[in-house]
């Protein structure tokens, strides 16, 4: 067993894990005065909303999944959700967040039989 810590305040979360042993979550900032979504990778934990470009125009609050290949599925505050996916090196502080709702990446229908 392994405590991830926190983004400083008194409450996180973990959502999911990959073959890596990277976990992604929602964690309580400094304060509690907000929830953010994280990713713990080598023994730290990032703010994922630090990871981003500035100037996305929302806060990314929890994250729900991560792939083998570093893709992350994360929620905004602004109602959308949305994939991460690393640059071609993937090194932590070096996530592009792809402004596309979930469900346009996937294609989320049901399966007509």
């Amino acid at each position: 067993m392994t405590d991830l810590g926190t983004l400083g305040g008194t409450y996180s979360d973990g959502k999911g894990i990959n073959a890596l042993g990277q976990v992604v979550g929602t964690s309580n900032i400094s304060g509690d005065a907000d929830y953010h979504a994280f990713l713990y990778s080598d023994g730290l934990m990032y703010d994922l909303n630090d990871l981003l470009s500035p100037g996305i125009g929302t806060t990314l609050t929890d994250a729900h999944g991560i792939n083998d290949s570093g893709q992350i599925v994360a929620n905004g505050n602004n109602g959308h959700a949305y994939l991460l996916t690393p640059d071609p090196v993937p090194e932590p502080g070096s996530l592009l967040l792809l402004a596309t709702a979930l469900g346009s990446v996937f294609g989320l229908r049901r399966k007509q039989q």
